[in-house]
């Protein structure tokens, strides 16, 4: 299981998200995809998300700041998604920078795997 941690709280929107269970994490050079599962504003639905993260210090694109992508979705029965949040709507992945935005506060680190 990866080990990591994630929280989101936008006050414009009124949101707070907690990750609690982690399906996957990739890190590679300045760059950490993860995703899971978490709660929206404490409420008991299941909410998942998919989070990008730059970190600057690191980062071969040339970026002079870190960024994120955070996307937060549901799903119905038949594997629908609903869209809850997604800091860049529509963003491709594929792009240089991972389809993420530079910070508005606080920092990213991605620290290097230490193999077990």
């Amino acid at each position: 299981m990866p080990e990591s941690s994630a929280s989101l709280r936008f006050a414009a929107a009124d949101l707070t998200f907690e990750a609690t269970s982690y399906d996957w994490m990739i890190t590679s050079g300045e760059m950490a995809r993860f995703k899971g599962v978490g709660t929206v504003n404490r409420d008991n639905g299941i909410y998942i998300f998919e989070m990008t993260a730059l970190d600057a210090e690191f980062s071969s694109t040339g970026a002079d700041f870190d960024s994120l992508r955070i996307r937060i979705w549901q799903e119905n029965s038949e594997g629908v998604e609903t869209v809850f949040y997604d800091s860049i709507l529509g963003a491709e992945e594929d792009q240089s920078n991972a389809g993420t935005t530079p910070l508005g506060g606080g920092s990213i680190t991605v620290h290097r795997s230490r193999g077990k």
